[in-house]
């Protein structure tokens, strides 16, 4: 009974600072085609993406050669990524990005 308590104590130490890391990170991206957030343009470039927060208030910053944007996103579980994807609706501004490897999807309001 006392193995079985240990055993069961330190699954929820791991499950929590497996959720903890999963709340914040970065990742490098490239942008292809002009698009905006919240406003502000994004140039074609690389960025590095950081981002913390969790479901409906994650705060994603994208900074490059030229500056920085920063918004708000929705981060919801989806499949892993093949690869990075940054879709933007026909007027250029970004809907959502996808990132290889990962099962995070961050998805911005509009």
């Amino acid at each position: 009974m006392k193995k079985l308590m240990l055993c069961a104590v330190a699954l929820m130490l791991v499950l929590s600072v497996t959720t903890a890391f999963a709340a914040s990170g970065s990742a490098k991206i490239t942008v292809w085609a002009p698009a905006t957030l919240n406003g502000a343009k994004l140039d074609p470039g690389k960025y590095v993406m950081t981002w913390s927060g969790e479901g409906e208030q994650v705060n994603v910053t994208l900074k490059g050669e030229k500056g920085e944007v920063t918004g708000t996103a929705r981060a919801t579980e989806g499949q892993k990524a093949k690869r990075t994807a940054i879709l933007t609706g026909a007027n250029g501004v970004l809907q959502q990005i996808m990132l290889e490897g990962k099962t995070t999807v961050f998805t911005f309001a509009q």
